[in-house]
């Protein structure tokens, strides 16, 4: 739930990443492994219309329908003034 967090503040992960990959719901997690992609996911949803693929192009970002985008109303994806980035 901390991931879902809207306050960027008290978000899983606000202090770096190891606040994330130490938290025991990842417990198992092959950090190495999952950054060279090589995991298998368990779904993968069927793509009907070449809309499903649109965010995979290099053209830019389609427009959010007005209905998407109040579902993330409040939420903020910006870094804390002064925080760095910090590698995986």
């Amino acid at each position: 739930m901390k991931l879902l967090s809207p306050d960027p503040l008290r978000r899983l992960g606000a202090n770096g990443t190891g606040e994330v990959k130490s938290h025991p719901f990842f417990n198992g997690m092959d950090w190495p492994k999952l950054m060279r992609k090589e995991y298998i996911p368990i779904f993968r949803p069927p793509l009907h219309k070449k809309q499903d693929q649109a965010w995979a192009s290099s053209s830019p970002t389609p427009e959010l329908s007005q209905e998407v985008k109040a579902q993330f109303t409040g939420w903020s994806y910006n870094r804390r003034p002064g925080q760095e980035k910090q590698d995986p």
